[in-house]
């Protein structure tokens, strides 16, 4: 069978999505363990009245209390970064492979991804940040300054995620225009599909043939 060639922008677009998928799949799964296993809390020392006492006080729990759905956004938008992941390394392979499931994969990523994407940054713009913010102004003041230092890096965390949230959502927008060129998915056409050598003709087709026009030669070497 003859190999179909693999234009250049499809390996490139393959080996992009493999490098990047791999990069969030690591990321991805740390996530994972951290919102499983981690913890986001401190034992701060305060001043109440001139009588100090002890408090543990964690940014976590205290997001869940005021943002709705937190810790739902948490679990499930890690479940669902996973999936997306593999999903896109996937369809990178299928793209190697020049596999018409690798562009419809592929596609399906991005259109799922640009949805997530979307989703996410909506959520930590309107519902996690005006929270972040409440936080601010109903946090304990302790001597140390732990809690207004905690209380800071959770905005400030919560900023850089919905500022990356938004700017990501570029990238699956830009694999959308490249699976979209004549010269990516021309590649994937049915009618592109590889043809067959004259060998791989003889070897499927050509054996009966063969036989049929050796046999008045073998019958006239019988009858001489």
């Amino acid at each position: 069978m003859r190999k179909q060639d693999r234009p250049v922008l499809v390996t490139l677009l393959a080996l992009a999505q493999m490098i990047v998928g791999g990069l969030l799949l690591a990321c991805g799964a740390l996530d994972m363990v951290a919102n499983v296993a981690g913890s986001s809390s401190a034992t701060v020392t305060l001043n109440v009245r001139g009588q100090q006492t002890t408090r543990t006080y964690d940014t976590r729990e205290e997001m869940i209390k005021e943002a709705p759905g937190y810790k739902l956004f948490l679990l499930g938008g890690a479940i669902l970064s996973i999936v997306l992941h593999i999903t896109m390394i996937a369809g990178a392979i299928g793209l190697l492979l020049l596999r018409l499931w690798g562009w419809l994969l592929s596609l399906v990523w991005t259109l799922f991804r640009l949805a997530y994407q979307l989703l996410t940054a909506a959520y930590l713009w309107f519902v996690a940040m005006p929270a972040a913010n409440r936080m601010v102004r109903v946090v304990p003041h302790d001597d140390n300054g732990v809690c207004s230092s905690m209380v800071n890096g959770n905005t400030f965390y919560h900023l850089f995620w919905a500022l990356f949230s938004s700017g990501f959502a570029l990238y699956p927008f830009l694999v959308l225009v490249l699976l979209a060129l004549p010269p990516v998915w021309r590649a994937f056409s049915p009618r592109n599909a590889p043809l067959l050598d004259d060998s791989e003709k003889v070897r499927r087709g050509g054996s009966r043939r063969n036989d049929e026009e050796e046999y008045p030669r073998h019958r006239a070497r019988e009858d001489n």
